[in-house]
């Protein structure tokens, strides 16, 4: 019988070994190609889950069998890596002769019209719902002078959210295509318009302009003013939480104790989402405002020692314009919680070299069965073992970094518009991000029965941040190897922050009998 503290695990094991087995089917509609890219995230992603699922039920690996499996995978992975490049330039190669041989046999049989260059051009635009559209007809008809045979081969034209929508054959890569349509629309529209280089439902390429003042995927706009309502909610709770019980909050030894805690964890805060402004200017991107959300509800304490919980969740940040691509989309979501992480680490770090090990439970002490696997292992590297007896005397520096570890574990949950969701939409596409969104809310609401302000945080998700993030610009150009990597390690980063010890664990580590 699976018992509480594996049941987390085994549901992310299982999980994942699901969406492996979807990932194959949803493959094998690719072909070759597919099955190539599909073998190189088996490679990449199985041999971690195996290792954590081991790992979580106490089973230890030699650290030389590891490294031969981590050199193997790595190997593999660049191998497969040049066959998929070698079979999508085939099929590029194909599809590019196909389509030449279909345009050559439509002229031969005067089907294909022209603008006085050879060119065919797609049906009337005045033909469609005109009522649908904010463009006017002139703009339509000097849209039509967009398409060519080098670049998009439009064969049928939609209204679509007061927007064009066509539909054709890419005729070319996917970058080039797209800046050569961009850098046309810029010269007869400057930024009236923007163009969006998207799949449709089939996986087909179509092409979307709609007026740059009417954007169908920006969310409404809140008041800066609740922006700051949340944030000093969210530095009370914080402030409230580490606060000992047994003195009065705003006495001056209250205020020593939490206050240096409470403003280290905005800092981390601060450090997130810096990184993420610094890479949306990069890119050019717009962000919205930043909403802390605080942890309001009710969270038991421990008998004796010290509960940790952040207070917090962290931000929300909404893209108030679309990025030009998934990989702009990728660095602007990952800049967060990277920076937020490391720099979190580094007060980890620091805190535990100042910390100690005790015999009884005092206002900032915690048990060894209430650290997760990551800190857990930074506790028997620094402080040496601590038995069940012991207590683990925590620095206030320490309890800043495992309070910002924890919000950007919770900001890479694998849903909707959050950090980790829209790394996953950059990587593997919007599809995919809603689906991993619905299991990860799943899991949330499952494990929230063992822990309740995972619930909570379930409840947040749901409400707030549900829905995939908005389309890129170019949103069929995929991400390279390099940050298919980062993904998959910020979810494994993610998860051994999460997950909490279990008595296997903590023996091994000698935190614990």
């Amino acid at each position: 019988m699976i018992t509480s503290s594996l049941l987390i695990p085994a549901l992310l094991v299982l999980s994942s070994l699901g969406f492996l087995g979807w990932g194959f089917l949803q493959a094998r509609k690719a072909g070759r190609v597919g099955i190539l890219a599909w073998l190189q995230a088996v490679v990449l992603f199985l041999p971690w889950v195996g290792f954590f699922g081991l790992f979580w039920l106490g089973i230890q690996i030699n650290f030389g069998i590891l490294l031969v499996i981590l050199l193997a995978t790595t190997g593999a992975y660049i191998w497969l890596g040049r066959l998929l490049r070698e079979a999508a330039g085939e099929q590029e190669k194909r599809l590019r002769e196909r389509y030449r041989a279909e345009l050559e046999a439509r002229r031969q049989r005067g089907e294909a019209g022209g603008d006085g260059h050879g060119e065919a051009m797609p049906p009337p635009i005045a033909e469609m719902q005109a009522e649908a559209l904010a463009i006017p007809e002139e703009d339509r008809q000097k849209l039509q002078s967009l398409f060519g045979i080098d670049t998009f081969f439009a064969t049928e034209t939609l209204p679509f959210r007061q927007g064009v929508l066509y539909r054709g054959n890419l005729r070319g890569d996917p970058d080039i295509v797209f800046q050569a349509l961009n850098e046309r629309l810029q010269a007869l529209f400057a930024d009236r318009y923007q163009l969006f280089l998207l799949n449709d439902e089939s996986g087909k390429p179509t092409v979307l302009v709609l007026p740059s003042d009417r954007d169908p995927f920006q969310a409404r706009k809140l008041p800066i003013a609740i922006s700051i309502v949340l944030m000093v909610l969210s530095f009370a709770a914080v402030y409230l939480l580490v606060t000992p019980s047994s003195v009065n909050a705003f006495s001056p030894e209250g205020v020593s104790t939490a206050l240096p805690i409470a403003v280290g964890v905005l800092f981390t805060l601060f450090a997130h989402e810096a990184a993420h402004r610094w890479q949306a200017k990069r890119y050019g991107v717009r962000l919205s405002s930043a909403f802390l959300l605080p942890l309001l509800t009710p969270i038991p304490v421990p008998p004796a020692g010290f509960a940790i919980y952040p207070g917090t969740f962290g931000s929300l940040t909404r893209l108030d314009s679309p990025p030009p691509s998934r990989r702009a989309l990728f660095d602007i979501a990952f800049a967060g919680p990277a920076v937020g992480g490391l720099v979190s680490l580094g007060f980890l770090l620091v805190g535990l070299a100042l910390s100690g090990v005790a015999n009884q439970a005092g206002p900032l002490t915690v048990r060894p069965a209430d650290l997760n696997v990551l800190v857990g292992i930074f506790v028997r590297l620094l402080l040496g073992p601590v038995t069940d007896s012991q207590f683990v005397n925590l620095h206030p520096l320490s309890i800043v970094g495992i309070f910002g570890l924890q919000i950007t574990a919770l900001s890479l949950l694998p849903a909707g518009q959050l950090d980790g969701g829209r790394i996953v939409q950059a990587v593997y596409g919007r599809r995919t991000a809603r689906i991993t969104g619905i299991v990860t809310l799943v899991l949330l609401g499952i494990i929230g029965i063992f822990v309740p302000w995972y619930l909570y945080w379930a409840v947040i998700v749901l409400l707030f941040a549900r829905t995939p993030e908005r389309p890129t610009l170019n949103e069929i150009t995929e991400t390279d190897s390099r940050r298919d990597a980062l993904a998959i390690l910020a979810l494994f980063a993610m998860a051994a922050i999460l997950l909490p010890l279990t008595p296997q664990i903590a023996l091994r580590l000698g935190l614990g009998g």
